[in-house]
């Protein structure tokens, strides 16, 4: 029989915390705030043995850098016991032998950070395990996350010479926003595993520099904290991503909220009905008999137990269908921007096109369906069976891109802009310093590609630029089965 407790005005100590443990009787500790989570245990997308890892003692180390700030909204109706005594000390749950970040004597330090790469092996050194195979991890055998950077190496340049490219301009316009740099901050969640404050860095760094960023709907911090004015500087572009909730109504008022607060489009991600298996990510969250992480003890999972990617995806509506973007029109308006992101086929783009929606192609860094398709093959699938596509709509990019040249090529073949998410999140491990360091690297890179390739401005770069028939020859060969190019067109420009 679970024991239940009204909540208090006193202070809880810790030892009163301590001799609740049971799972018909666990309390925890989290920021100050002592939970009685007994009926949610069950509940819990993890499974409920690694929250009784935690039973009598103070969770707030572990469970900061892994939710969103309003993740405990979702704990029963009176759930909440009370605030812990401050002069009491709680017992802090060690963390197991693999959350300890393995530290490398040989972690470059930022100013030794020369390349992206390097941003890796730096958060490699740096984050706890858990955290590290969160970012890296991707679906099964990872083919589809090493082939994303791979694919890139498959076209090459066509640079032009004895051009004037003393005066460079990087600068696009971004669903009518303008941005000093064609590439972007992709929305990526649980920022906080890398660095305390997590997705503030990254709104900080864009705003010294001009370039955009993805909110991600399973951001550390909520929406509303990235956009407020004491962190967002005027005029600075933000776009808000989203997954459908089960229950629309939050999904409704998410968005209503999110145009109030001046984002300038939304992404609609698409391509995660469900969470692939993400094999590096569901081997961090073995829970063994005693409780503990790893070791040789034997595991007896709850069922539905899963790595960190798929407990924060129980929500997701699997009924979502092509229609719905009508009935997303109806809560945004016609003409604010939406951005289907997760788009892997030319067919799905000419649909997204059709609907008057920007068109994202991703296959979400190769962790969702192992094999499918870089976002640079799609891209040239665009060109091969619709390019009417890329004057209907803007098209972006994310997966893979690793270097300066990598934006060019997707420039050159049509994409408005690109997005990074795993770069990004490994440059925390060094804070906003670290951020800020990643895109002057890309912009260096960029720049310099630009005059090497004999063009000054990104609206100058065309498919002539590159050649990319290797990878061309790769395509599917299959018969066309997209819808037709509509009679009116509605260009888009750089």
């Amino acid at each position: 029989m679970t024991t239940t407790m009204t909540m208090t005005t006193s202070p809880l100590t810790a030892q009163e915390v301590a001799k609740h443990v049971r799972p018909d009787d666990c309390w925890v500790i989290i920021k100050g705030a002592v939970y009685n989570i007994s009926s949610f245990l069950d509940d819990h997308p993890g499974g409920s043995k690694i929250l009784l890892k935690y039973a009598g003692k103070d969770a707030t180390k572990d469970y900061d850098p892994i939710h969103p700030e309003n993740a405990l909204d979702i704990l029963p109706k009176g759930a909440f016991l009370g605030r812990i005594d401050p002069s009491s000390k709680p017992v802090v749950s060690v963390p197991p032998a693999h959350s300890a970040p393995a530290r490398d004597s040989k972690s470059p330090v930022l100013a030794e950070c020369i390349t992206i790469n390097d941003f890796e092996r730096a958060a490699q050194a740096h984050l706890t395990p858990r955290a590290f195979a969160f970012f890296k991890g991707a679906a099964d055998d990872e083919y589809s996350a090493n082939w994303n950077e791979a694919s890139f190496n498959h076209v090459r340049f066509r640079p032009r010479v004895l051009v004037n490219i003393q005066d460079v301009d990087p600068s696009v316009t971004i669903m009518g926003s303008k941005v000093s740099f064609p590439f972007l901050i992709a929305p990526a969640a649980m920022a906080k595993q890398a660095h305390p404050e997590g997705e503030l860095n990254f709104v900080r760094a864009c705003a010294k520099y001009g370039i955009g960023q993805g909110v991600c709907t399973n951001a550390s911090f909520s929406f509303e904290r990235l956009a407020d004015p004491s962190v967002k500087q005027p005029g600075q572009v933000q776009f808000y991503q989203v997954y459908i909730n089960k229950d629309r109504n939050i999904t409704a008022r998410h968005l209503r909220r999110a145009k109030e607060l001046g984002y300038g489009g939304i992404f609609l991600t698409v391509d995660a009905p469900v969470v692939g298996k993400r094999t590096r990510d569901e081997r961090t969250n073995i829970i063994t008999d005693d409780h503990t992480e790893g070791g040789s003890q034997s595991v007896t999972l709850k069922k539905g137990a899963a790595g960190l990617a798929k407990a924060s995806a129980t929500y997701f509506d699997m009924k979502l269908v092509w229609d719905d973007i009508q009935w997303l029109r109806s809560i945004v308006g016609p003409t604010f921007p939406i951005t289907i992101k997760g788009i892997q086929t030319a067919e799905d783009a000419a649909e997204a096109a059709i609907r008057g929606c920007n068109v994202y192609l991703s296959n979400h860094g190769g962790r969702q369906l192992d094999g499918a398709p870089s976002g640079l093959e799609t891209l040239l699938e665009i060109r091969k069976y619709c390019p009417w596509v890329f004057n209907r709509v803007e098209v972006y990019l994310d997966g893979g891109i690793r270097r300066g040249t990598d934006i060019l090529k997707c420039i050159a073949l049509g994409c408005r802009a690109v997005f990074l998410g795993r770069p990004f999140l490994y440059s925390l491990v060094y804070g906003q310093a670290g951020t800020e360091k990643m895109i002057e690297i890309l912009a260096q890179e960029m720049t310099t590609a630009m005059r090497l390739l004999g063009v000054t401005r990104l609206d100058q770069l065309t498919p002539e630029y590159v050649n990319a028939r290797e990878l061309e020859s790769r395509l599917s060969n299959h018969l066309w089965k997209g819808p037709s190019e509509p009679i009116s067109q509605s260009k888009a420009k750089l």
